[in-house]
């Protein structure tokens, strides 16, 4: 009898806890559950020790918020750790994920200091990137490197390779003499101006040498002296790439408006190989 009384006594417990649980009082605030938002946090977060982390699918709801709607999951995403820690989603794409677009997901080198050799480049690899801001690009290389290996299951090689390339070497000043030592008028691409007025852009003297080396594919070695902060050019800039007889007529055109040298030459200089290695053949021959 003991028993039963105190079993019914425990069941009288369990119940009212229940109830409460199940159904609180009017005016009783429900919490948020955080454990899913912790999660995605720690998920798509950067270690101290991180610079790049790689997430394949499948992918969290939350995936993305205030870039992506809630339960978009497919596509790839780039995620941005900011100096303060705070992770930002900042782009997104359809298409599937390649060695490729990891590349230009993660690091921030131009096509004249990369080269991916055979099919490397298409090799899949679908997944989201989160990446530190403002870390140095071989580091990221470094880390690429060991993901995409896992990743992947292949052998993907990146190594930085010295060669003797062709390359432009631009010496001289951003001002001609004549305009004083105020900051440098805005350039052109075009020898002709038309009637059509191109959009201003203006960014440090390293972003306006990377329209050239992407548009010649080759490197753009910087000698300038008295190197401005900042430049302005317009965005007229013919696009694809540009053959010898056309660089050399925008080079000219950009002389006339500087005291800037364009020099076409061979130097020795280092670039980013990327390259898949065969597999091994562990098959031996029958005795």
């Amino acid at each position: 009898m003991r028993q039963a009384i105190l079993i019914i006594a425990a069941l009288l417990v369990i119940g009212m806890v229940a109830w409460k649980l199940c159904f609180p009082r009017a005016g009783t605030p429900l919490a948020i559950p955080a454990l899913p938002k912790q999660w995605h946090d720690q998920v798509y977060g950067l270690d101290d020790d991180e610079v790049i982390r790689f997430i394949a699918p499948p992918f969290p709801l939350q995936r993305a918020t205030g870039l992506l709607a809630v339960g978009q999951l497919t596509g790839q995403t780039l995620h941005l750790v900011r100096p303060n820690g705070r992770v930002d989603p900042a782009h997104w794409t359809s298409r599937m994920g390649t060695v490729r677009s990891a590349l230009a997901h993660c690091v921030d080198i131009s096509n004249a200091e990369l080269r991916v050799e055979g099919h490397a480049g298409g090799v899949v690899v679908d997944g989201d990137w989160i990446v530190r801001a403002q870390t140095p690009d071989q580091r990221r290389m470094q880390a690429l490197a060991l993901i995409l290996q896992s990743a992947t299951e292949r052998k993907i090689e990146i190594t930085w390779n010295p060669i003797y390339a062709y390359c432009v070497v631009v010496q001289g000043s951003w001002n001609r003499p004549e305009n004083g030592p105020d900051e440098p008028k805005t350039l052109r691409f075009a020898q002709i101006v038309t009637k059509d007025t191109p959009g201003v852009i203006q960014g440090p003297p390293e972003d306006f040498l990377r329209i050239l080396e992407e548009n010649c594919r080759c490197r753009f070695i910087n000698e300038t002296g008295d190197r401005p902060n900042t430049v302005s050019w317009l965005d007229d800039a013919p696009s694809g790439f540009w053959d010898a007889v056309e660089r050399r007529s925008i080079f000219r055109t950009l002389e006339s408006q500087t005291s800037l040298r364009f020099t076409e030459s061979r130097r020795p200089i280092s670039i980013w190989t990327v390259r898949e290695r065969p597999a091994e053949n562990h098959s031996g021959g029958t005795p």
